[in-house]
């Protein structure tokens, strides 16, 4: 089935430079913010009260109204205020925050989020890209007509990992265990009926090493590397973790993340989620996060670099990897936040951002 009419006129309005030169030339991304239109004011109330709910009418106006004030002047959203403990900061650290809103209005600007859409949120044109680095199988399924390609798919390797094809957080992910021909049917019959485009991939198995934060997800390292005009580096990885009987280790599904010293591949910080909770350790398996040594680091940097090659036009890219007893594998690509790199190091790093890729 096609992509819904109201998704795709989304899609081409944000994918023309025209439009995106007068929404954010005439800032008019702020709009919503200081009209205080409903839809914007319902996330800022939500927030508030996710991370403060003991908050009297008092302190919620002064929240409210220093939230607001964060976006018009840093495009700083509602979680990003919390997570980067923006109410204790002054203005002079306040502008060092990178926003995500900031990443896509500067990327957008550079590469163009056409390109983005195609390359990196289009999930199966990226694995075309890319799959030489992704040591698995993936199959695209859009329509009935794919049944018995995800049938026989999906019997052959009986575990598989299934994605909607533009996806963002772990949103929508969810592990199958396909064990003969009547489960692959219902399940794809379940896909199809909601009209939608997924990735189906075989089930990556992680190492020991990884798999010792938590068994039920796949652990990942986010390493967010820049190229231009051949010069490669990288600022602040980091690793993910899941929680006891998550699936995805995303810090929007209660994931932990810690970051990683890039020449050494050692972790430097404790753990944090997006609650604002620090860990020594994980809470599940009690893995103590400074000074855990990823494995094969030197390995991950090399293959980062050599994957970025494959998309030159990017100058920036946030990747995620899994290792596996056979090394390194690719996951995916984006223009990924610069959310859990500034909370857990307590600092900002637009400066350091905009330097790479200018």
């Amino acid at each position: 089935m096609v992509t819904p009419l109201k998704s795709r006129i989304r899609k081409w309005l944000r994918a023309s430079s025209l439009v995106s030169e007068v929404y954010y030339g005439l800032h008019l991304d702020k709009l919503p913010v200081m009209l205080g239109w409903p839809s914007y004011s319902k996330v800022v109330n939500d927030t508030i009260r996710l991370h403060v709910p003991d908050a009297n009418e008092k302190r919620m106006v002064q929240l409210r109204k220093d939230i607001r004030s964060s976006y018009i002047k840093y495009r700083i959203s509602a979680d990003e205020y919390f997570l980067f403990n923006f109410e204790s900061l002054p203005a002079n650290q306040r502008k060092e925050y990178l926003s995500d809103k900031l990443i896509y209005l500067t990327m957008g600007k550079l590469v163009g989020r056409k390109l983005h859409d195609i390359q990196l949120e289009d999930k199966y044109n990226f694995y075309l890209i890319a799959k030489d680095y992704f040591k698995r199988g993936v199959l695209f399924v859009s329509k009935s007509d794919d049944r018995m390609r995800f049938v026989d798919f999906t019997t052959k390797l009986h575990d598989v990992i299934i994605k909607p094809n533009s996806s963002a957080c772990g949103n929508g992910i969810r592990v199958e265990h396909i064990h003969d021909e009547k489960s692959a049917e219902q399940v794809f019959n379940e896909l199809i009926s909601r009209g939608d485009e997924w990735i189906v991939e075989e089930l990556i198995v992680q190492s020991d090493e990884m798999a010792s934060w938590n068994e039920s997800s796949v652990n990942t390292i986010r390493i967010s590397s820049f190229l231009n005009n051949d010069r490669f580096s990288i600022l602040c990885p980091f690793l993910r973790t899941g929680r006891k009987g998550a699936i995805v280790d995303n810090g929007g599904q209660g994931g932990i993340y810690a970051c990683i010293e890039p020449e050494t591949g050692t972790i430097i910080t404790d753990g944090k989620d997006e609650m604002c909770h620090v860990y020594s350790e994980h809470p599940d398996s009690h893995v103590r996060y400074k000074g855990w040594q990823v494995p094969a680091w030197k390995e991950l940097v090399e293959l980062t670099q050599n994957v970025h090659m494959l998309f030159p036009k990017h100058k920036y890219v946030g990747w995620d990897f899994a290792y596996t007893k056979d090394g390194w594998v690719l996951i995916e690509g984006n223009w990924g936040e610069f959310i859990a790199q500034q909370s857990a190091m307590e600092q900002g790093y637009k400066k350091e951002f905009m330097d790479l890729i200018k």
